[in-house]
């Protein structure tokens, strides 16, 4: 009956640390369960003392049956409130829960950095991820290729679709 009384404190003082409406009364409850047990516990002492003195232990049997009763029904209302307490996390319980999403998203900006365009030119490989402006400098080059257009048509518009090669094509055509 002791670590009862223990165990009840222990989640009186549980739930008063938390901190939520419903905790007051979980607490007082809790406590009024403690008391009733050792109610119990003093009643059966005195029952067990009354019979070995040759008297009827009926009353304090009636009176441990009237108290149990009651921690039954004190233990319902606790369950009762149970539902309504909400959980507060700690500043660092919360920022150890973001911790692996930012250690996710680490990864994979650094993915797609280093891996980036190794998947990129992959894909081009297999004709997956090409540009319209690729597509379209690629189709001019067949035609002059074929005959069917000038040379500078295809220059022009590798040089309007990709403004690294028109840099280059600027430089070298000034020499630099």
């Amino acid at each position: 009956m002791e670590r009862a009384m223990e165990y009840a404190g222990a989640v009186a003082i549980l739930f008063f640390l938390i901190g939520c409406s419903a905790t007051q009364k979980i607490a007082n409850t809790a406590g009024e369960v403690g008391d009733l047990a050792v109610g119990i516990e003093s009643d059966m002492k005195e029952a067990t003392g009354t019979f070995e003195g040759g008297g009827d232990p009926r009353p304090f049997h009636e009176d441990a049956t009237t108290k149990a009763q009651g921690i039954r029904k004190r233990s319902r209302a606790i369950q009762k409130q149970i539902p309504k307490v909400e959980d507060r996390a700690t500043w660092w319980d919360k920022l150890l829960s973001v911790i692996p999403w930012m250690a996710a998203a680490a990864i994979i900006v650094v993915l797609g950095i280093y891996a980036g365009p190794a998947i990129k030119g992959f894909a081009n490989r297999l004709g997956w991820w090409i540009s319209p402006k690729t597509k379209t400098s690629a189709e001019l080059d067949v035609k002059v290729l074929a005959g069917k257009s000038q040379p500078a048509e295809a220059v022009a518009a590798r040089r309007a679709s990709d403004p690294a090669y028109n840099v280059a094509y600027k430089a070298a055509k000034n020499g630099e």
